[in-house]
């Protein structure tokens, strides 16, 4: 299950591959949780494809549109937030502490 696997790759601080909107991304994944009653990922995307922007990128994924997911063996280490607009997360599941 992709929501598993996510709060492990948080927790072990490892880079992630997975495909979303028809292109393959490579994120670190920071924060999994429900934003407007939907699962998401919050991530930072260090490469792969983008149709919103040059990379990298932070990053608001849907969990259900995510395909192919898999945990790589990078690791990644902590990142200063994200600046502008934030996140009003109904709960969040899983996250990176921020540094």
């Amino acid at each position: 299950m992709v929501q598993d696997a996510l709060a492990a790759a948080i927790r072990e601080r490892r880079m992630v591959a997975f495909r979303y909107a028809g292109r393959r991304r490579v994120v670190e994944p920071h924060t999994r949780g429900l934003l407007r009653g939907e699962p998401r990922l919050l991530a930072f995307q260090t490469g792969g494809e983008s149709a919103s922007g040059p990379l990298p990128e932070w990053r608001l994924f849907s969990v259900a549109k995510i395909e192919g997911f898999e945990t790589l063996p990078a690791r990644f280490g902590p990142r200063p937030p994200r600046e502008g607009e934030h996140v009003r997360w109904e709960r969040v599941d899983a996250f990176v502490p921020s540094p």
